[in-house]
């Protein structure tokens, strides 16, 4: 299982979100990264990679790093280490990255001051790069926390629009 949790305090007193492994086999818990401020981490169905969210001066990017060989010892990963980091704007928030079941996209809750959507990326693991494929606006309403349907065809989301929450497809 990966997750994220706070770690102990930086020399600046602040606790930051990592990224750990935990082996069920040993009972053993591994860090995977050092100092990201990573959190919400989801791994590609083909196990090769992480992604997640790192919270950082005011915005919350989204990032991609390659998987440890979680069979050999872990040096954890830092920010100089990661195959993609996606920044997002002043101000702006990406929450809940999900790989699609194929792992060629991903779809994410994006906040800016004009509310909160979904966006949907592809992701091309030859040359590292995301590109914007499109967006579903809450019109007023917030959508998040989106989910693939198993066959990749559709998203799950969770939408406001009648002032409470429910899932939507």
């Amino acid at each position: 299982v990966v997750f994220a949790r706070r770690s102990t305090s930086n020399p600046h007193g602040a606790l930051l979100h990592d990224l750990y492994y935990y082996d069920f086999a040993t009972e053993k818990e591994h860090r995977l990264s050092k100092g990201l401020r990573a959190e919400s981490v989801d791994v590609s169905p083909d196990g090769k990679y992480l992604l997640f969210t790192i919270n950082e001066a005011g915005k919350r990017d989204m990032a991609i790093a390659l998987l440890p060989d979680l069979s050999k010892k872990i040096k954890p990963f830092t920010d100089t280490d990661l195959l993609l980091r996606f920044p997002a704007l002043p101000h702006e928030q990406y929450y809940l990255p999900r790989w699609s079941p194929d792992g060629n996209k991903i779809a994410v809750a994006h906040h800016l001051r004009e509310g909160r959507g979904i966006r949907i990326y592809s992701f091309d693991a030859n040359t590292s790069t995301l590109t914007f494929d499109r967006e579903f606006d809450g019109k007023r309403a917030e959508l998040r926390d989106p989910s693939w349907s198993a066959d990749g065809k559709s998203l799950y989301v969770s939408n406001d629009e009648s002032g409470i929450a429910n899932i939507y497809k």
